[in-house]
């Protein structure tokens, strides 16, 4: 995550081809709120929709972890201090705890308007959920899972002092293990209720909520597991670039191409071949992510051949503007549902393809322009970036 600057100029040396994936990324994210199955039956169209667009969390994970461990690799590994951990943490928690509170505030005045002073009430029921888990909002969960990710990376860094292609690709494949047991015994992280473990809790008589401690270590032991194999991934990859002493942009023109097209083929094969409910699940997530994020360094030396001033502004204020468009899009997204209900009441009967691509689309671009709108603010940096 970058301080927001959106309007200052589009030469700053940053991969491009990262940042329009990483905006391409973003809109998935607001795809896949515009419309599942709470909202309506969904049509054929609109699940292939979001089995295509279903690669965000991944391609986020693996694009912090691989700038993080690009970061400690091109220094000295013990430059990753407390002090840096620290740093970093409070940058992903001020965004955290601002619109923890804005979300719980719009919940609040929603349910009043609708008299329902029941729900306010309930909103409470869950404070350590509120507090520690992202439970003031459906998409908040992402900041604690890459906190926890980040001072994993920290303890393995530290543990680890010799990074090779050997024990970094080891250290993802244990990861997609863990991932699997997890999975295949019940016991992964459940967005809603906001637990972990639920049948090792049950196992033992109890519930996940019983504890407070226990709740927290569970969740955080899930969250540890799913960010490992995106971890390893991303150290194996910073280890290949090593020891080729060359990076993915220096390859020749003629094998960029090869190895471009090599990694859309994966991209594509793993999302739409691999089934997602089979234990191949981490697997799946891991692979698509890291077939977009070497396509996206690749595609970057192409957006410098185009050399257009334009083009480059486009993907660094999209780059920078990413992380508050993923904060702020419920907003417009209940706002644009709100105005189509007065509109065409119609548009919201059944979730299509062209009523979540609508939602979807409308939702981005207002998200993209007031982020960008703010991005002057000192308070606006410290909140959606």
């Amino acid at each position: 995550m970058t301080t927001l600057n959106a309007k200052s100029p589009a030469r700053s040396g940053r991969l491009l081809g990262i940042e329009i994936v990483r905006g391409v990324a973003v809109f998935a994210v607001v795809l896949s709120h515009s419309g599942d199955g709470t909202w309506g039956e969904m049509s054929k169209g609109v699940e292939y929709l979001r089995t295509f667009f279903s690669f965000h969390v991944p391609f986020f994970l693996a694009a912090s972890f691989y700038f993080l461990s690009k970061k400690v690799k091109s220094e000295d590994a013990s430059s990753y201090s407390i002090t840096s951990l620290k740093r970093r943490i409070q940058r992903i928690l001020v965004p955290y705890v601002i619109w923890s509170l804005i979300f719980l505030i719009i919940r609040c005045v929603f349910f009043i308007i609708d008299g329902d002073h029941e729900r306010i009430i309930k909103i409470f029921d869950d404070p350590i959920s509120i507090l520690f888990l992202g439970g003031a909002s459906y998409h908040l969960y992402f900041l604690p899972l890459l906190i926890c990710g980040t001072v994993e990376f920290y303890i393995i860094n530290k543990l680890i002092k010799d990074w090779t292609l050997f024990n970094s690709l080891l250290l993802s494949i244990t990861g997609w293990i863990l991932n699997f047991a997890i999975s295949a015994t019940g016991n992964q992280f459940q967005l809603g209720p906001n637990i972990a473990f639920e049948n090792s809790f049950n196992m033992f008589g109890m519930a996940p909520d019983d504890s407070v401690l226990l709740r927290l270590i569970s969740v955080s032991v899930a969250w540890s597991v799913t960010c490992l194999p995106y971890i390893g991934a991303a150290i194996a990859l910073n280890c290949i670039d090593s020891a080729n002493r060359s990076s993915l942009l220096s390859i020749t023109h003629s094998k960029r191409y090869i190895f471009l097209a090599l990694s859309i083929l994966v991209f594509l094969l793993s999302t739409f071949l691999i089934d997602s409910s089979s234990g191949l699940r981490s697997f799946q997530k891991v692979t698509i992510a890291f077939s977009l994020l070497i396509a996206s360094i690749l595609f970057s030396k192409n957006i410098q051949a185009i050399n257009r001033a334009s083009l480059e502004y486009i993907a660094v204020s999209l780059g920078k503007c990413t992380l508050g468009i993923y904060l702020i899009h419920p907003v417009f997204i209940r706002t644009v549902r709100l105005v189509l209900s007065f509109l065409s009441p119609n548009t919201l009967q059944s979730v299509s393809v062209f009523s979540v691509l609508l939602i979807s689309s409308v939702s981005f671009l207002v998200s993209w322009l007031v982020v960008y709108a703010l991005s002057g603010n000192k308070f606006a940096n410290r909140a959606l970036a």
